[in-house]
């Protein structure tokens, strides 16, 4: 007897769902693609298919599997916050508020789903909304360490000390990634020196700068961001065979340095921010790499240039880094940064804004170690505005010895 393309179907979808719980994407990914063919269109079909793809790390292949389920069955509460995760994963904050909306106007929304609804208002700049929505899920969900967590960091970006330090042990006690609750902890009792952690959690700078990067370079402007064009003065002397970009985020960097370089390169922790320096076209290669460890893989003085703009206020203990630099510089070689300035008698502190600044005799101490000397002197800028108010920096230019 025939099997029909129902039954074919239901099997492929119920083998699916057995590889997916137990973690077996890959085979799932094929039984659902099977079930598909032989019954298209089927709404669970796609929306299953669409989250093992998200738990793969491909949201740009899950998004038109879930647009077509949405489009198809409008009431299919998985399928709109699937699309949620999907839009957030691809760095589309404003497409996933709608999506989650949606979710929350249909029955029995989760509190996951007003949880990513806030997430998505703060990835949008709209932080009093996001935090009313935040306190309202602490409220509801006293013991849900992932509320307190986000209501802790939005009350640290609007300022409000004491109450995001309140969240954010509330958040640590419960188990919520409490690696980043004490790191911003300590960053709001401003941890100096020995007392600073080294550098922030991991994945924290990816998962920061996956979620910026669609509006990354609008949201600079709004900051009169200046960090790349600062550099340029003690660079444009010569022209360099090789450079390297740190954090090449959305190419900032890139457009500004092209001109003086035969060969540029840069990396970055953010999938979503590569991809945006890929499009601009400065770069002759793009690397998701973590900086030190790239730097250590590079041929021994192989590099006239290592670029660093408003990277390392996301590192405390420059140390590593200065070490491979060191290595990686040819002789002649410029290593090019901007830092936050601490204030004197300071070396290394971690500010209420999850952001790292280094005093200038600290970083002289550090050239002086590992043998760098300046080849411009120092200069103190205003790198950007935070709350208004100027940021207060220094730009390097340091050469081996």
């Amino acid at each position: 007897m025939q099997t029909s393309p129902f039954d074919t179907a239901r099997q492929a979808f119920e083998a699916g769902l057995a590889a997916q719980q137990a973690g077996r994407l890959d085979e799932a990914e094929a039984h659902y693609r099977a079930s598909l063919a032989a019954l298209p269109g089927r709404p669970s079909t796609l929306t299953n298919l669409a989250a093992t793809l998200l738990a793969l790390g491909r949201p740009a292949e899950a998004l038109p599997l879930l647009h077509e389920a949405t489009t198809t069955a409008p009431a299919h509460a998985e399928a709109w916050a699937h699309l949620g995760e999907a839009l957030l994963a691809a760095g589309r904050p404003a497409e996933a508020l709608a999506a989650y909306a949606r979710r929350l106007a249909l029955p029995e929304p989760p509190p996951r789903a007003a949880l990513r609804h806030a997430e998505c208002l703060a990835r949008l700049g709209r932080l009093d909304e996001a935090l009313a929505g935040a306190d309202a899920l602490t409220t509801r969900h006293a013991n849900w360490g992932e509320a307190w967590l986000l209501a802790g960091s939005l009350h640290k970006d609007l300022g409000h000390a004491s109450a995001a330090a309140r969240a954010l042990q509330r958040a640590a006690d419960l188990g919520a990634r409490p690696a980043l609750a004490h790191w911003l902890l300590a960053g709001l009792r401003n941890a100096r020196d020995a007392d600073a952690p080294p550098l922030p959690p991991p994945g924290y700078v990816e998962e920061l700068f996956d979620g910026y990067a669609a509006d990354f370079d609008r949201h600079l402007e709004t900051l009169e961001y200046r960090a790349p064009e600062l550099l340029l003065p003690g660079l444009v002397h010569r022209r360099y065979a090789t450079a390297l970009d740190l954090g090449c985020g959305t190419g900032l960097v890139g457009r500004v340095v092209r001109p003086l370089a035969d060969r540029l390169e840069g990396l970055d922790l953010s999938t979503a921010m590569l991809e945006a320096s890929h499009a601009t076209g400065a770069y002759d290669a793009l690397h998701h790499a973590e900086l030190v460890a790239h730097l250590l893989a590079q041929a021994p003085a192989g590099l006239d240039l290592v670029l660093a703009a408003d990277v390392f206020i996301y590192i405390g203990d420059l140390d590593p880094v200065f070490t491979a630099a060191r290595r990686a510089l040819a002789p002649g070689g410029v290593f090019a940064f901007t830092v936050e300035e601490a204030p004197a008698g300071l070396g290394v502190e971690l500010r209420p804004t999850a952001r790292y600044a280094q005093s200038a005799a600290h970083l002289d101490a550090l050239a002086a170690r590992h043998g760098f000397v300046d080849t411009s002197p120092p200069q103190r800028a205003t790198l950007r505005l935070e709350q208004r108010q100027p940021v207060a920096g220094q730009v390097r230019w340091l050469s081996p010895r």
